[in-house]
């Protein structure tokens, strides 16, 4: 103590309470200030996450409207595929109930007539081979047999090839010596 705080005690406790005032408020303007930065970190810290969530719901959003776009461009586009074959039919319409496949082409002449008849031979002898190895991958055919009916029928579809070949050459030479269509 000094000399003056022994001559006025009222002022030395005075200014005792004062300084111990004065620190009792730095501390608690500190403790404030400390939660306060840890308040604006955080919320410094949310509103970055709410800025790269808000980036990502836009990027999504951008996605979304595109391919909604391409969607409704696509179905604008079968729309409208679809008005100009219900146009044709409409304008084609022969009003014919049933056409038996067997009739729906018929060959202009007799090389055509023998090219289809090929090709369907050929096509015929083709499923057939394809059930056969069905029939053997499913154990309902003979190795044995499956092997003799391949030989025999691959025999009959080579011919029936050769065949369509030797018409196709014919219709060529036919088209190139025929004079031009009127």
């Amino acid at each position: 103590l000094s000399a003056a705080n022994v001559k006025d005690p009222e002022g030395a406790f005075r200014g005792a309470a004062i300084a111990m005032l004065t620190k009792r408020l730095k501390a608690t303007a500190e403790g404030l200030r400390e939660a306060a930065q840890g308040r604006l970190d955080a919320t410094q810290a949310e509103g970055a996450q709410l800025a790269g969530s808000a980036a990502k719901v836009e990027q999504e959003v951008a996605l979304l409207t595109a391919r909604r776009d391409g969607l409704e461009n696509s179905v604008s586009m079968m729309q409208a595929k679809s008005a100009e074959l219900e146009s044709w039919l409409a304008a084609n319409d022969r009003g014919i109930e049933y056409v038996d496949p067997d009739k729906a082409f018929e060959p202009a002449d007799a090389l055509s007539r023998q090219a289809f008849k090929a090709l369907a031979s050929d096509l015929a002898i083709e499923d057939c081979l394809y059930s056969l190895e069905q029939g053997l991958r499913a154990g309902h055919v003979d190795p044995t047999t499956y092997i003799k009916q391949v030989r025999l029928l691959s025999r009959k579809q080579f011919f029936h090839r050769a065949m369509g070949m030797k018409v196709a050459q014919r219709q060529r030479e036919a088209s190139v010596h025929a004079p031009p269509p009127p």
